[in-house]
């Protein structure tokens, strides 16, 4: 098991003409480029405390060519967006409402359930910010 911080994002883009502060991310992962291995957890996401994680979603671009599940989620919680999400089939899979206060940073991360060294896959997320306003 390895934890791989190459793809991680400190930021998003702020939403124009969105107030309060959200925010939209992405991040692409191309296994095919360096595969990895069952039980790998890699970071996408920094997440800043005071922030609503509002919804994850992922795209599968290019399918893995044998048995593959991810799991999305964080440090406290490796599944709390996704459980086996499935990436042997192209398409999308959204959490909708799944949404989540961090009190204090952390980072989303995506767990292999399986080797991985042929899926290209794109994770998304829409964040904003609960902190105090003065």
């Amino acid at each position: 098991m390895a934890t791989v911080t190459t793809y991680v994002k400190k930021d998003g883009v702020a939403l124009p003409g969105v107030a309060g502060g959200s925010k939209y991310w992405e991040v692409r992962i191309d296994f095919s480029a360096t595969g990895r291995s069952a039980a790998d957890i890699i970071q996408l996401f920094e997440v800043p405390a005071e922030t609503m994680v509002e919804w994850i979603n992922y795209e599968v671009e290019t399918i893995e060519d044998s048995t593959a599940t991810i799991d999305i989620g964080d440090g406290d919680s490796t599944t709390r967006f996704f459980t086996n999400g499935n990436a042997e089939s192209l398409g999308y899979a959204t959490t909708n409402d799944t949404k989540h206060i961090y009190t204090a940073s952390d980072t989303i991360d995506m767990t292999l359930d399986h080797d991985m060294d042929t899926a290209i896959i794109r994770v998304c997320m829409k964040t904003h910010s609960v902190a105090p306003r003065l």
